[in-house]
């Protein structure tokens, strides 16, 4: 676990210590539904309050979870005992190492952060966690989403991806343009197969405004 994601990991630690979060799952898990079988084994990338992860567990999908944030591992292991040992608090490219590649993995709002150059890291390690041909289902951070204020840089490269500070060392956020998702995962390894398109979400809680990503499926070319 690198230095930025243990920065990524404290801050959600403590996040996720103080704030439950919405609980309603996302569209992602839509896409699950109907993309996946029962028998599809997936790894979930950043379980976070459970919101997306717990209806698949539930729902009998053979989902494996994991989170860089142990509060976050600690509350899902107390809220779903029964899926204690399908949640783990580990880094997405060592966990559960029983199970070296899956036959698909799913990735909600997770790893695309600080630059297109570290997201695009991420993806590529990502790929060595997915079987050939196997099923990446995405929902990734977008430009449009309104940004929270008090932001202290943003800059806008020429593919159209929009990066933005924060003060107290937070990590950057980065929002991909279409074009950005599309790279993003074509230089990772990953072929396009339905979508990116976009979709919103109303942000609830402070300050309000919509929260856009980019969602669809992706297969890891052989």
């Amino acid at each position: 676990m690198d230095i930025t994601t243990r920065n990524l990991a404290l801050s959600y630690d403590w996040s996720f210590e103080f704030h439950e979060g919405d609980s309603t799952p996302l569209p992602v898990v839509d896409i699950a539904r109907k993309h996946l079988t029962k028998t599809t084994t997936t790894l979930y990338i950043g379980f976070g309050n459970g919101r997306n992860a717990r209806p698949l567990l539930e729902e009998s999908y053979d989902v494996y979870a994991c989170d860089a944030s142990k509060v976050a591992v600690s509350k899902g292991q107390t809220d779903l005992p029964s899926y204690k040992e399908r949640i783990q608090h580990a880094d997405f490219r060592d966990a559960f190492p029983e199970i070296p590649q899956f036959d698909a993995v799913i990735l909600s709002r997770a790893l695309i952060e600080a630059s297109v150059e570290r997201a695009t890291h991420n993806l590529r390690d990502l790929s060595h966690r997915v079987k050939p041909d196997g099923l990446l289902l995405f929902q990734l951070p977008a430009i449009g989403t309104d940004l929270w204020p008090a932001w202290s840089k943003i800059n806008m490269d020429c593919g159209g991806n929009i990066t933005v500070g924060y003060p107290f060392g937070a990590v950057d956020k980065l929002y991909l343009s279409f074009n950005g998702a599309t790279s993003i995962l074509s230089k990772a390894g990953f072929q396009p197969e339905n979508g990116p398109v976009p979709a919103d979400v109303p942000r609830l809680a402070h300050p309000g405004g919509l929260v856009r990503n980019w969602l669809g499926t992706a297969r890891k070319r052989g």
